[in-house]
């Protein structure tokens, strides 16, 4: 079982879900399936998205002009109707299609995710209250085990308490 789950976590592509700070959003049973299914998570500041978040930074903005067009589009072609789900549905569809990767790219670069920089959002952008709060504590996240770990560490216990 060790050799199984070790060699999932190191051929299978390393996933990453990207939670806004909100504390709705965190929840213990998201955290142990996460943990389950080796997605590391990063929590972004609590009211920081507009600045690190990648599909705020770039994405939507895209989609919006795309969806605006599309809308306006059928709208002409329709006049007086009122949007079908299922023709919402292919309209969103095409948009998502149409969505150039390189746009999705850019907003992790914006935002500093990938790749890293630490710098890319001067500290005068964020709420100073928040920015002294992790100052305070930024020691912490060296103390706190990766998801990865954690899983590897429970999988051996598991395995030696087996044999």
């Amino acid at each position: 079982m060790l050799n199984t789950v070790l060699s999932r976590l190191s051929e299978d592509p390393p996933a990453l879900l990207i939670f806004d700070g909100h504390s709705t959003h965190i929840q213990l049973k998201i955290l142990e399936e996460a943990q389950k299914r080796g997605v590391n998570i990063i929590k972004l500041p609590s009211h920081e998205s507009h600045l690190l978040q990648p599909l705020d930074l770039s994405v939507f903005k895209s989609m919006k002009n795309t969806w605006d067009a599309k809308l306006v589009h059928w709208q002409r072609l329709n006049v007086g109707t009122k949007l079908p789900k299922v023709e919402f549905i292919r309209l969103l569809g095409e948009v998502w299609r149409e969505l150039d990767t390189k746009i999705i790219r850019n907003g992790f670069k914006k935002g500093g995710i990938y790749p890293f920089d630490r710098n890319v959002v001067a500290d005068e952008k964020f709420d100073p209250e928040s920015l002294k709060m992790f100052r305070e504590h930024k020691t912490i996240p060296k103390q706190i085990q990766t998801l990865k770990k954690l899983s590897l560490a429970a999988v051996t216990q598991e395995s030696t308490l087996m044999h």
